[in-house]
């Protein structure tokens, strides 16, 4: 058996496990604060990224100009190398990017407040527990996205800064945390090993 696993099962009288007492701490707050906080992160990048090349005419123009010859080519049922745009599996991924790709296009320049609220509610919709019988939670968070988009509006930058502020809070909270639990468990091991030996001889 480890040394090191049977000297904490000989301290604390429980067996912790292959894994230390502060990476199995440093492993859950990765996996429940970190991990969430940084896909929620990437999303706002994403979403302001997309939004900003949108914003750009020949873009919009060219996409618009590639959901019309997607369309035709769905309509024709065009095959090339095996590929067909109908309702295979492999086109429909195609299809939605497309479609999603204009749509965004048509919201940002018909009404960029409504762009926005799509984004916010894109960030989260993971969140809510949310069902497809559910109607008012669906309006709920719609008309909640449009709030935040009116009021966020402008903000963006500095939205985005907090939360990679709140990113590295939590990350050096997360390694004080497991410092200091390391540091203690250490201190409780030598004293106890003390006793054991005190107690042994």
């Amino acid at each position: 058996q480890d040394p090191a696993r049977r000297k904490m099962y000989d301290t604390f009288g429980i067996d912790f496990g292959e894994e230390r007492p502060e990476m199995e701490v440093w492993t859950i707050g990765m996996e429940w604060m970190m991990s969430p906080l940084g896909l929620l992160i990437l999303k706002t990048v994403i979403m302001r990224v997309a939004f900003w090349i949108v914003g750009f005419k020949w873009v919009g123009y060219f996409v618009l100009l590639c959901g019309v010859v997607t369309a035709i080519l769905y309509a024709i049922k065009f095959k090339f190398r095996g590929f067909a745009f109908d309702n295979t599996e492999d086109a429909m991924p195609v299809l939605f990017l497309v479609g999603a790709s204009v749509l965004m296009v048509l919201v940002c320049w018909i009404w960029q407040l409504l762009a926005d609220a799509v984004g916010i509610f894109f960030l989260v919709a993971e969140m809510l527990p949310m069902q497809a019988g559910s109607k008012k939670l669906w309006v709920g968070a719609g008309l909640g996205s449009l709030f935040f988009a009116w009021l966020f509006r402008g903000w963006w930058f500095w939205i985005i800064v907090l939360e990679v502020a709140a990113a590295v809070v939590v990350l050096i909270t997360l390694t004080i945390v497991c410092g200091l639990m390391g540091m203690w468990i250490e201190n409780v091991k030598g004293r106890q090993g003390e006793r054991l030996r005190e107690t042994r001889t």
